[in-house]
């Protein structure tokens, strides 16, 4: 398997993005994706809506940001970090089993 630096760093356009990262970068995150051409994403961050006013605006630029890029987002915030479980049962669904995962590979 072969690894990438970056979304832009790939070879072709992804049909989707997910992104599990702090949501002060989820943002930029998104912007990224939308430059790489991907299509939609899915958003694995919390402190938007449920984050108080000024994460209501995050998320209002967040969506903001993806419409510029034509990108659908589904969100999915606060559930998984406030439930380890649930969060393992969301990384299992998104990945399977991750201890059989294949090694990568910088390209």
């Amino acid at each position: 398997q072969t690894c990438y630096p970056s979304l832009l760093a790939l070879p072709e356009a992804p049909d989707h993005v997910v992104v599990i990262v702090p949501g002060s970068a989820a943002i930029d995150t998104i912007v990224e994706a939308g430059r790489a051409k991907a299509r939609s994403a899915t958003v694995f961050s919390g402190g938007f809506g449920e984050g108080g006013e000024q994460g209501v605006r995050e998320q209002a630029q967040l969506r903001e940001r993806a419409a510029a890029a034509g990108m659908r987002v589904l969100g999915y915030v606060g559930a998984p970090y406030a439930d380890r479980d649930a969060m393992a049962a969301a990384g299992a669904f998104l990945f399977g089993d991750m201890t059989q995962l294949p090694a990568l590979v910088q390209g």
